[in-house]
């Protein structure tokens, strides 16, 4: 039987929004002794009757809601939400087409767990635990993965948020809409790859045809591919690090045996933007690391984005195509595309919308949940 906590009067209506956190100040009592990962019920202060079911977390997000009933949280019950998720991604992906193997199969509150991520690379699954009390699950987790029907042969490996990395590569190939890439699923950004551009890098594709293009963080090419296989005649590949450079390299040649049309260039992207030719690009990618993963650097990365985006726009060719994004959490979409107006404002050049952009449908958002919708995106034509 699960431990039952009660709210304080009154937040019933807070959870009448239907958003999977509860916090620490809405329950009424929270014994010392609960650990992290314990599942609970939360109960009425009106006539205790049972209103969701959850895990604990020290913190403030005390619990994470797993279903809005009484519910009986096990191996079966894992086994349950996975192979529905798997089922949904199948039908989303086509994935029996043999056309994509790499796609994410849990998407934290998304698919209704709270905490956890699940990416497929292949016959590989990465999980990976975001606070302790998920974390705590986690070897139940990958028990009822295993027997998932579509999944029974998959190996399985775990990383946790902010945990030290294994020190030695795993490269896994992949397909995604038939291109090829290697991933490195022990000591890659995020799981490995950048799953959630998927449908950005196929818009990418369409335009590319006789275009030339540069995709600004490159990491290790999955715009630079697609960008390729769509016909660019020259395709620049900019990035800080040299390692990410030399996969996206050996990507560009894993899928047209060689790097005929393709450079890589290991820089500062500001840098690099300060020296590189006006009015030569027909497509430039802006895809940056997340510049504010707190809401105290805010104000800073909205500067951030700011700049770098006034001097992408000053950049392209007229009309020319910009695909701009920002993956930062605390920077709502509103915020985001006020950001890229003033941006456009600087350089007094004629910007217009023609598409707003997201993550791909693998990656599922809660309705209530507003903090799930993190890729913020723009296509944008420049006069």
């Amino acid at each position: 039987m699960n431990k039952q906590l009660q709210l304080r009067r009154g937040k019933e209506k807070f959870l009448s929004s239907r958003h999977p956190w509860i916090f620490s100040g809405a329950l009424y009592n929270t014994p010392k002794s609960m650990k992290d990962g314990e599942i609970v019920d939360i109960v009425s202060p009106i006539d205790e009757s049972v209103i969701c079911t959850g895990y604990f977390n020290h913190g403030s997000i005390a619990v994470r809601i797993l279903e809005w009933e009484q519910t009986d949280v096990n191996q079966s019950y894992w086994q349950f939400k996975c192979q529905k998720a798997y089922d949904l991604k199948q039908s989303l992906l086509k994935l029996d087409e043999g056309k994509t193997n790499a796609y994410r199969l849990i998407s934290g509150e998304g698919d209704g767990i709270p905490g956890l991520i699940i990416d497929v690379y292949a016959n590989h699954s990465v999980v990976q635990g975001h606070n302790p009390g998920i974390i705590t699950h986690i070897s139940t987790i990958e028990s009822a993965l295993g027997k998932v029907k579509g999944l029974e042969k998959h190996t399985i490996s775990t990383s946790h948020k902010g945990e030290d990395k294994p020190k030695e590569d795993k490269m896994i190939e992949i397909l995604e809409n038939d291109l090829k890439f290697l991933c490195n699923v022990t000591d890659g950004q995020k799981t490995g790859f950048f799953l959630d551009q998927k449908d950005n890098r196929q818009l990418l594709k369409r335009l590319s045809e006789g275009k030339k293009v540069v995709n600004l963080f490159s990491y290790t090419g999955g715009f630079s591919v697609s960008a390729l296989s769509g016909g660019a005649t020259e395709v620049l590949s900019v990035d800080i690090s040299q390692p990410a450079i030399n996969l996206c390299n050996r990507n560009v040649e894993l899928n047209q045996g060689n790097n005929e049309g393709h450079e890589g260039i290991c820089d500062d992207v500001m840098e690099w933007l300060k020296d590189c030719p006006k009015d030569t690009y027909d497509i430039l990618v802006v895809d940056p690391p997340a510049f504010a993963k707190s809401l105290k650097k805010k104000h800073n990365a909205v500067q951030a984005y700011k700049r770098l985006n006034a001097q992408a726009i000053s950049t392209v060719k007229s009309g020319g195509f910009i695909l701009t994004f920002s993956c930062s959490q605390v920077v709502d979409r509103e915020l985001f595309i006020h950001t890229i107006r003033s941006a456009a404002m600087v350089t007094q050049r004629k910007v217009r919308v023609l598409k707003y952009l997201c993550q791909s449908a693998d990656h599922c958002v809660d309705l209530y949940h507003r903090e799930g919708q993190y890729l913020k995106g723009l296509l944008l034509i420049v006069d």
